[in-house]
């Protein structure tokens, strides 16, 4: 049985949830947090690991590079 790969963190915004970089984990002071997507999303609603909902994160996460995550 293969590993399962851990979830990216996600960021919540006005707008909805967005991946961060892999590797990256959130802002401590939830001042600055860039995503997959090249928005920064600043004062974040709220975080966890889990599935994005942003268009963009989830085709970079899904795209054959696998470089999203």
């Amino acid at each position: 049985m293969a590993a399962r790969k851990p979830q990216p963190w996600i960021v919540h915004h006005r707008n909805g949830w967005c991946a961060l970089p892999s590797g990256a984990e959130p802002d401590p002071d939830a001042c600055n947090d860039p995503t997959l997507c090249g928005y920064v999303v600043t004062l974040r609603g709220g975080s966890k690991r889990g599935k994005p909902d942003c268009p963009e994160c989830l085709a970079i996460l899904a795209g054959p590079a696998g470089r999203g995550g």
